[in-house]
């Protein structure tokens, strides 16, 4: 099951040709009836146009981007931030990722959150070499629901990993998420466990940029 994106609009008041423009912009995106787009608002009238507010729009992950630029392209604006920019979520995260340290069986050498720039949801992947390797560089992710973990995120998505799976998805899987996100430096290192050496260093010979600074 596809994890889905849940994107806040500010409140607007718009003319009909403005709502018509929003369709326009949504359905330029390539299939973008299969990845279950729904919107979620309140509609009223105010001098003759009509009031948005409590705009929501939801959508399978892979596209939040998309229906992102393609809500601004339209002029709207979002509403709320990336979930890494805030500190609240921050220290849910590092929470999370400590119970695993401290009392998994097998616990991660490395704890990473990627694709920062989220407002929905949370991608962790843990690196270890204890975890059951697949052989295909698939690096599937498990979605979980965020309330009552993570505050303001929808969902959490984790992604197991044994050091040799991750290096097969480099040259295997490139559109990954997770390896785009290395490359282009679209990360922050959550924990990593005393033994383990710098990230950087334990993987020299893939193209991983520097992670991102906590803000």
């Amino acid at each position: 099951m596809a994890t889905i994106a849940r994107i806040a609009v500010k409140d607007k008041l718009v003319t009909s040709n403005e709502l018509d423009k929003l369709r326009t912009e949504l359905n330029r995106i390539p299939n973008i009836a299969q990845h279950h787009l729904q919107m979620h608002n309140r509609v009223n009238l105010a001098e003759g146009r009509f009031l948005i507010t409590d705009f929501l729009v939801d959508v399978d992950e892979c596209l939040e981007k998309q229906v992102k630029l393609a809500i601004t392209e339209s002029g709207f604006q979002l509403r709320g931030g990336a979930l890494f920019q805030q500190q609240s979520v921050r220290k849910a995260v590092k929470a999370l990722v400590l119970q695993h340290f401290q009392h998994a069986e097998n616990p991660p050498e490395y704890a990473i959150w990627f694709d920062l720039s989220s407002s929905s949801n949370v991608h962790i992947l843990e690196i270890s070499g204890k975890t059951y390797d697949p052989g295909d560089g698939s690096l599937m992710g498990i979605s979980m629901g965020a309330a009552g973990v993570v505050p303001k995120a929808k969902f959490i998505v984790m992604y197991l990993s044994s050091p040799k799976e991750l290096r097969r998805a480099f040259r295997l899987n490139p559109t990954h998420p997770a390896v785009v996100a290395l490359k282009d430096g679209d990360f922050y290192i959550i924990h990593r466990s005393k033994k383990s050496a710098d990230f950087l260093g334990r993987f020299p010979s893939l193209e991983i940029a520097s992670a991102q600074a906590e803000p």
